[in-house]
């Protein structure tokens, strides 16, 4: 311990170890919810074939079904609104599932046509971030 530090405060070493880590849990739910939309984007909902396919018949295949799945879930902003509501949850209760989770979520909906809410989502999960990290805790 430090001369004048006394024993309640964390050691230095402690808040940059954790600082790598939580960036890296960060940046791994953007990516993976960037990848997993791009991919129902331009795997599911775009290609003209399976719009044909699946208009007709919906449930009829697993492809159609998770196509039919993917359109409803950003039919009226429903990916966008839970990524919005996990980022609230984020930023009130500082938990680090739901700030992951919102970040993953919105940063799908962000490609899936949903721009609108999610891109406040994607915001208020990094403000979440954020906000412990200069608080000088951890997420839970």
């Amino acid at each position: 311990m430090k001369p004048g530090a006394s024993a309640t405060e964390p050691a230095a070493g402690w808040r940059a170890a954790a600082a790598p880590s939580a960036l890296l849990v960060l940046a791994l739910s953007l990516g993976l919810g960037l990848g997993l939309g791009l991919g129902a984007r331009y795997g599911l909902v775009e290609p003209a074939s399976l719009t044909h396919t699946c208009d007709a018949a919906p449930w009829r295949d697993l492809t159609c079904t998770l196509r039919t799945l993917t359109v409803r879930a950003f039919v009226d902003q429903r990916l966008a609104l839970l990524a919005l509501g996990l980022a609230v949850l984020a930023v009130s209760s500082r938990w680090r599932w739901a700030t992951g989770s919102a970040m993953a979520t919105g940063s799908a909906a962000l490609v899936l046509y949903s721009a609108d809410i999610a891109a406040p989502a994607v915001l208020l999960a990094a403000l979440a971030w954020v906000q412990s990290e200069t608080a000088g805790g951890p997420l839970r």
